[in-house]
């Protein structure tokens, strides 16, 4: 089984490895598709100017250059052929901000249950087109990072960043029962040198230490999957009267709502994830997730990170078993060290 997870930018990059846009085409040299749109990004690409007047808007930017963007890129019948054909199941995440409940649009008819997670079934759209007007709202309410951007609505609610309540939603390739799992934390480096002037730089910082909190979250739910499937593996593995014993015990002696029932009757696998992420200083120096227009910063950042990327890739034991969770973070230089402090 094959996933995409995405949230915030991770939603936008997803829908390049969905119309399988990474590689140049055969007939074509040069950059991937996913390569030229990072390296000439500009601000008149993404947003425009928005009025802001207090007390009667919420936001100072347009995203309508991004979605003519979203369109040139998308929207021909091949690619959007190739959106709606994939065998790839996709989870693209949205802060509802009425409930502040997390919401998640996807391609499975039948997707796995997660606690407190509503979906929007967009392939159920009547036609090609349909679904793709629903997967263009999908996306860009999954990256309406506040307070830069207007609330998508959809559905008659209101939603904005994904990120605002899981920044690396890991559950959903998890109850896909997915064994390997490649991410990448863009807050996962807590490291940086406090400002004690700026008030601004405060709330920026406040706001960072969120981000890198709910990142690490992630990381301890991975644990807690791991942990179970390790346990229900080794009950799974006594001998055949003990395991009568505890499936009697679960069938007949525990309450409903007890715990190792819960435990026993999931079915994922122990996870193993390729993680990388750039440390605080790449961050700061060259982009950040509210800098994203920045063409030079973009361009730098996509060549360090690609080519630190495939050189772990290709030294990393996909088979072999992994003790923890550890992630890679990249250097401005293009070094890397593991922090396995996860």
């Amino acid at each position: 089984m094959r996933v995409i997870s995405g949230t915030s930018i991770g939603s936008w990059n997803a829908l390049f490895w969905l119309a399988r846009m990474i590689k140049p085409a055969k007939e074509q040299t040069g950059p991937g598709c996913l390569e030229w749109w990072w390296k000439r990004l500009t601000a008149r690409h993404l947003v425009a100017p928005r009025f802001f007047l207090p007390s009667f808007n919420n936001a100072f930017l347009s995203t309508e250059p991004w979605q003519r963007e979203f369109d040139q890129i998308f929207g021909s019948d091949a690619v959007k052929n190739t959106l709606y054909g994939t065998d790839i199941h996709f989870y693209l995440t949205r802060s509802n901000v009425r409930s502040a409940g997390l919401e998640c649009a996807t391609n499975n008819p039948a997707p796995p249950f997660v606690n407190r997670v509503k979906y929007d079934f967009i392939k159920g759209a009547q036609s090609i087109d349909e679904f793709f007007d629903r997967l263009k709202t999908s996306v860009f309410a999954s990256m309406d990072l506040p307070p830069l951007f207007p609330y998508t609505e959809c559905n008659d609610q209101l939603y904005e960043d994904g990120g605002v309540i899981d920044n690396l939603p890991l559950s959903f390739p998890a109850a896909e029962n997915c064994d390997l799992v490649f991410l990448v934390p863009l807050n996962s480096d807590f490291e940086q040198e406090p400002n004690s002037r700026s008030i601004a730089a405060r709330i920026g910082r406040m706001l960072d230490v969120q981000q890198g909190a709910l990142e690490r979250n992630g990381f301890k739910l991975l644990y807690l999957y791991n942990e179970n499937a390790a346990l229900r593996d080794r009950i799974n593995e006594l001998t055949s009267h003990q395991a009568a014993e505890i499936a009697m015990d679960k069938e007949d002696k525990l309450p409903t709502h007890h715990p190792l029932k819960y435990a026993m009757q999931r079915k994922h696998q122990e996870i193993r994830i390729f993680a990388v992420c750039p440390d605080k200083s790449f961050v700061t120096t060259v982009l950040n997730t509210r800098d994203l227009w920045n063409t030079k910063g973009a361009h730098t950042a996509f060549d360090v990170m690609y080519s630190a990327t495939a050189g772990m890739l290709s030294t990393f034991d996909f088979t072999g078993p992994q003790n923890g969770a550890h992630v890679a973070i990249v250097r401005r230089s293009g070094t890397s060290f593991l922090d396995r402090e996860f």
